[in-house]
């Protein structure tokens, strides 16, 4: 599961990566700790144009009152199939929270890429007011794994074009793109246990306590 996530990009950049054409943020505020319920920017693919919006993290059902993640490998015989071919975006972040275990205590680890910029949380998403979406995790990489059993789907900028187009509504191979990041491009450190709340958000959260552990 992947219950936090960092972004503290200016959304200028945020447009400039991800090729975004329009920006209709209903408000913004760059989070070094977004926890569920938050809204962020997502980018949205409309009319082969992309559009950065405000959505907020959790879908809702019936079952459940706020879905945050979804397992990858459940996605073809799940009840998402259908917005999985009709409704992906990307959450762009620059990192993720994950807590390991220590004897009986539980510590935060902050995971990011090794360049510091900016990466795509592969996502689905509700036409709620506001908009809501849903990330995906899958098995960790080498670089997760000591620390967490499961580790949200990134992109590789060169999938992003696909999985934006839903055009292509080829589900398995929409599927095949909701894989671990490589594990030789990410880090990842132990920091603050101050992110444990989230009334916490500041830049102080993402320092690491004991440098680069991984």
């Amino acid at each position: 599961m992947c219950g936090r996530f960092t972004q503290s990009k200016e959304p200028a950049k945020i447009a400039k990566r991800f090729k975004v054409d329009s920006v209709a943020l209903e408000e913004f505020k760059k989070s070094y700790n977004i926890p569920p319920s938050s809204k962020v920017p997502v980018v949205v693919p409309t009319e082969k144009r992309r559009r950065l919006e405000s959505a907020a993290w959790g879908l809702k059902r019936e079952w459940a009152p706020q879905i945050i993640n979804l397992q990858a490998e459940k996605l073809l015989k799940g009840a998402f199939k259908k917005l999985l071919s009709t409704r992906r975006c990307l959450v762009p972040a620059d990192g993720f929270y994950e807590w390991g275990t220590r004897g009986a205590k539980k510590y935060p680890v902050h995971f990011r890429l090794k360049s510091g910029e900016l990466f795509g949380f592969p996502a689905i998403y509700d036409e709620d007011e506001p908009k809501t979406f849903a990330i995906f995790t899958t098995t960790p990489n080498t670089v997760v794994s000591p620390v967490h059993h499961r580790m949200p789907a990134i992109l590789l900028p060169d999938q992003e074009d696909a999985w934006l187009d839903t055009s292509q509504s080829d589900a398995e191979a929409v599927v095949k793109l909701l894989g671990p990041y490589p594990a030789d491009l990410m880090e990842a450190y132990e920091v603050s246990p101050a992110v444990s709340s989230p009334k916490n958000d500041a830049p102080e959260l993402i320092l690491p306590l004991k440098g680069p552990s991984r």
